[in-house]
């Protein structure tokens, strides 16, 4: 391969003609366009309570996992605790925001710590002020101009060459909100309609005046017959006062599966193999979580590697982990390379590996741990 087709060979040939030629689309998601909102319209969805109670219970997953800095040198790893400590929870709090709107910006703010430039303050911006170029460039929405990337940061859910901005969790949750206000408004109607009795006179003389003197008696409806006429209430096959119940119970399966990905529980409350089918779920619930761990801590990574570059160091590797619990597989790893005699395990490790407190065990004086 010649050296003149290096450059050709590494750089993307459609991308660059559709940003040059033709601009580029914008903010289109095709879930969006059928429905026929923008993407900031969302958020009335988070209002709902059993769609915020969802959203919560997916995000507390995924920001308390624990997470940590490795590199090789012990100083590096101390100056990156030290200097994200205090704006690691918001950036993680920040970043998940993609998961339910697609993308999320984040800005960060610096100062000077002893010589060194540090993250100060972290702030959650709204997504619309920008707009996503398949590049990965992050762009003001209102003068197009590029944002610092030394200062501007973004999460993405699911980004693709055609979808830019990601795929908003939202988006799919549209409908099944859209259909539980309206059913909840239905109901409270019907209940205040049912509340109050229906009137009904029979008279052989002046209905009209039957009715006017019904009227002044009630705020409900009324009615004046003939006393040869009949009214009967005709119910339609299949109504029961349970309807409601089961359209809101359908309702919240359906926002549970997809933000949660409850699927064989749903329905089974009382029958046989409830653990087999919870344990299941719980499986499913976790991959949900290590897919949102992933990109969030991906791009927690991009701050930690700005950051590094602006003090002239190494990066760290930012490790979002779950180290709590005995592992069997990492348990019989570390028991044969200790019979092995290659190394001993520091306390830092079975703390955050094993979840052990500092009073929990003893390092034999015999075999001093190695680093």
């Amino acid at each position: 391969m010649a050296a003149s087709d290096f450059p050709v060979l590494s750089s993307s040939i459609a991308i660059e003609r559709a940003l040059s030629r033709f601009g580029w689309l914008g903010d289109y998601d095709e879930t969006l366009v059928k429905i026929g909102i923008t993407r900031d319209k969302l958020r009335a969805l988070d209002a709902d309570d059993e769609i915020s109670a969802a959203l919560d219970t997916r995000r507390e997953a995924c920001i308390n996992t624990p997470w940590r800095f490795e590199h090789p040198s012990a100083r590096v790893r101390r100056f990156f605790d030290t200097a994200f400590a205090p704006v690691v929870d918001t950036l993680l709090v920040a970043f998940w925001q993609a998961v339910p709107y697609g993308y999320a910006p984040v800005e960060v703010v610096y100062r000077e710590l002893a010589g060194r430039i540090v993250p100060a303050t972290v702030l959650d911006l709204p997504f619309e002020w920008f707009r996503l170029l398949p590049d990965g460039r992050m762009l003001w929405r209102e003068s197009g101009e590029d944002a610092d990337p030394r200062k501007f940061f973004r999460c993405v859910h699911r980004g693709a060459l055609r979808k830019p901005h990601g795929e908003a969790l939202l988006a799919k949750a549209y409908w099944p909100w859209f259909f539980r206000v309206h059913g909840w408004k239905f109901w409270a109607k019907f209940l205040e309609q049912a509340s109050v009795p229906l009137l009904m006179g029979k008279t052989q003389g002046d209905r009209q005046a039957l009715l006017e003197q019904l009227q002044r008696v009630t705020s409900g409806p009324a009615m004046a017959v003939s006393d040869l006429d009949s009214v009967t209430a005709v119910d339609l096959p299949g109504n029961s006062p349970n309807k409601f119940s089961e359209f809101e119970t359908a309702i919240q399966r359906r926002i549970q599966r997809l933000i949660l990905g409850q699927t064989l529980t749903s329905g089974t409350d009382g029958g046989s193999g409830n653990r087999a089918l919870g344990e299941v779920h719980n499986e499913v619930r976790m991959e949900k979580r290590r897919a949102d761990v992933r990109i969030v801590m991906a791009s927690v990574q991009s701050v930690v590697d700005c950051v590094a570059a602006l003090n002239g160091m190494e990066p760290p590797e930012f490790v979002m982990e779950d180290g709590s619990g005995l592992q069997r597989d990492r348990a019989e790893r570390d028991k044969l390379i200790v019979e092995s005699g290659m190394l001993r395990f520091t306390e830092t490790y079975l703390r955050e590996k094993y979840g052990f407190e500092p009073d929990d065990f003893t390092l034999p004086e015999s075999a001093p741990a190695a680093a």
